[in-house]
């Protein structure tokens, strides 16, 4: 009799080769949910690494514009503008001379659509210029430029120039 009991057991193993509904299901759900959770953690970092990005770019372009007026490139002093006025998107870019003009203009850019400039470092509707004195690289003046992910809740990070014209964020 124990024979004819395992091999009904094998016979009914055998026949049971697929997966059930429910099992595909629930593997589906598992799948989605941890898709959910990667993405939106990613789409975190993203913009974080954009912020990262845009204040590297920012303090490269004001080291490039104090090493420009200390060795005198053009015979001129060199400088930097943020642009926070209404009349335009939010910039940033390098001039030559002692204030920024669109002919003095050496390069623009624009802040990423999801970053901005804090209205407490630069408010609404003005604009910051520094420019460096030649020989000796001083700022014009110190300055600090504050940049923040436009959403609740997010990072933010901070540009200062101080008075010797050294450059941290």
């Amino acid at each position: 009799m124990k024979i004819k009991n395992i091999s009904q057991f094998k016979l009914h193993t055998l026949r049971r080769k697929g997966f059930t509904i429910v099992e595909v299901v629930l593997v589906i759900g598992i799948i989605a949910i941890v898709s959910v959770v990667a993405l939106i953690n990613l789409s975190g970092r993203k913009g974080t690494s954009q912020l990262d990005g845009t204040v590297r770019q920012i303090s490269s372009l004001i080291r490039e514009a104090q090493s420009k007026s200390v060795s005198q490139v053009g015979g001129a002093t060199w400088g930097v503008v943020f642009d926070n006025t209404t009349t335009s998107e939010p910039f940033y870019g390098m001039f030559k001379g002692a204030s920024y003009t669109a002919t003095t203009s050496v390069s623009y850019y624009r802040l990423p659509a999801n970053i901005a400039y804090a209205t407490s470092t630069i408010a609404g509707g003005s604009k910051v210029e520094i420019y460096f004195l030649q020989i000796s690289g001083l700022p014009s003046a110190t300055a600090t430029i504050g940049l923040a992910l436009q959403s609740p809740d997010s990072p933010s990070s901070t540009i200062s120039v101080n008075s010797s014209g050294a450059v941290s964020f």
